[in-house]
């Protein structure tokens, strides 16, 4: 069973799986403001903004993880289109875009890969 489902993706604890360590959430409500000469300013709601998440996790290529995780990862944020994101519990999350992708390989083997590999991905709602 899947932890997140990205579109395709899934992140889930299988050895063939993409490990998923951690899920934030945010959200941002806009908001304009206007000095005044006289005082006080005034502020002014303008409605919601973007609601954003962050995945990342830990592969062990060879011992625990997907060893294409990342190539799975970038073939889909090169497609540019918005991704259906649910969790495990069935809960909808809506469509996100894939805003960035970054990795780090650390203890490298003699082939230059890494024993393991942590990745972090930024996602946006695709309707703001």
């Amino acid at each position: 069973m899947a932890l997140f489902s990205l579109g395709d993706i899934q992140f889930d604890t299988t050895a063939d799986g993409i490990p998923l360590d951690a899920f934030r959430q945010a959200w941002e409500w806009r908001h304009l403001f206007s000095d005044s000469v006289a005082g006080k300013g005034s502020r002014q709601f303008t409605g919601e903004g973007a609601e954003t998440m962050s995945l990342s996790g830990v592969t062990f290529p060879k011992q625990f993880g997907a060893e294409d995780a990342v190539k799975q990862i970038r073939d889909v944020a090169s497609t540019g289109e918005p991704q259906l994101l649910t969790d495990g519990t069935g809960a909808i999350y809506g469509e996100f875009v894939i805003l960035s992708l970054s990795t780090e390989r650390v203890v490298m083997n003699a082939d230059g890969t890494g024993r393991h590999v942590t990745y972090a991905i930024e996602l946006r709602d695709d309707w703001k």
